[in-house]
């Protein structure tokens, strides 16, 4: 098949992770994929993969950005397109009818309006909560893959290599409200721990203001941009989730993977995998300081009470897990759209 992704996205986060992860998974399985994005997007594009520049800063309806996707499609003549996101599925929509091609999108976020994703003939929803928020006959519900690292330690490894240091946590994420950071600092002020907080964003400044008036106990260090996460994850007895929103939340996919434990908020894809004992309400600070207390009590229960989740895991979250599940979903719906076109 030749696949034709569309992200029109201009950040850089777990959309355009997943865009290139998906993308290197259908290559090596003998697919064409072209890809359809912001120049600054195409940089990263796995080899193989065709990138084709669109200026995705205009407006969804901009007749500039309409006429671009519409042309680079009809050039392409793809076997189905794949619009991920929001606002590419809008872009897909307005230009599909003068196209005659089967289409597939892949709902990442929550949001308040969803209904483009009804003029697709597929629908992948990255977490069970939103699959119930677009109503189509042709929709399912596919994790984001996650890589296995080859060397990884067990988390039992990390921890001894940190016995005599506090006990150490970390949470992962852009510095924005979504991720409920300043609902972590309040959780943990007073507790005898050391928190890393890795990630950048516009919330920076009023965290580290906040980080300054907690208890001296409590160590907290904002770390900035990491790029190699599942070293730090690696480093520490587990990971808090604290936000207040996910479509699907790789901190925790990443965790369970490296069989570290997780404490989250009720949030995809935690509320889905985890055991209810280290799930609580979001953007509740005391729910979520008695969870953190019960595992340093005893990190060794906590870490055991999550072996089956660690087991499960790599069948659940794998790259070669979501691409085949991604694969079936082109597969029957272009059967579907050439039965409803014969």
């Amino acid at each position: 098949m030749h696949i034709a992704m569309i992200s029109a996205s201009l950040g850089e986060g777990g959309l355009e992770r997943h865009v290139r992860e998906l993308t290197a998974q259908l290559l090596l399985r003998g697919h064409a994929v072209s890809v359809l994005a912001d120049p600054q997007q195409l940089a990263r594009l796995p080899a193989g993969a065709v990138g084709v520049p669109i200026k995705m800063h205009r407006a969804r309806w901009h007749p500039a950005l309409l006429w671009q996707v519409w042309s680079a499609l009809r050039r392409l003549q793809p076997t189905v397109v794949h619009a991920h996101a929001n606002k590419a599925t809008a872009v897909l929509a307005r230009v599909l009818p003068y196209l005659g091609l089967p289409a597939v999108a892949t709902l990442h976020n929550q949001k308040s309006h969803n209904a483009v994703f009804a003029d697709m003939h597929g629908v992948i929803a990255v977490s069970e909560p939103l699959r119930h928020l677009v109503a189509h006959e042709n929709i399912a519900v596919i994790y984001h893959g996650i890589a296995q690292q080859p060397r990884a330690k067990r988390a039992q490894d990390a921890i001894a290599l940190t016995a005599s240091d506090p006990f150490t946590l970390c949470a992962i994420g852009r510095l924005v409200s979504a991720k409920g950071f300043d609902v972590l600092l309040d959780a943990v002020d007073g507790l005898p721990l050391r928190l890393w907080i890795a990630g950048a964003g516009e919330a920076e400044a009023s965290l580290q203001q906040r980080i300054k008036g907690l208890a001296p106990a409590t160590q907290v260090q904002l770390l900035g941009h990491v790029e190699d996460i599942p070293s730090l994850i690696q480093q520490c007895h587990g990971v808090v989730i604290s936000s207040r929103r996910e479509g699907f939340s790789y901190v925790c996919g990443e965790a369970l993977m490296a069989r570290v434990p997780v404490i989250a908020t009720d949030v995809p894809i935690a509320n889905a995998l985890l055991p209810k004992p280290w799930l609580v309400p979001i953007e509740d600070p005391l729910a979520l300081r008695h969870a953190i207390q019960r595992a340093m009590q005893d990190p060794v229960q906590w870490r055991a009470s999550l072996a089956p989740v660690f087991d499960r895991a790599p069948s659940q979250l794998s790259l070669d897990t979501m691409a085949t599940h991604t694969e079936r979903m082109y597969v029957n719906t272009l059967a579907r759209y050439q039965s409803q076109h014969a």
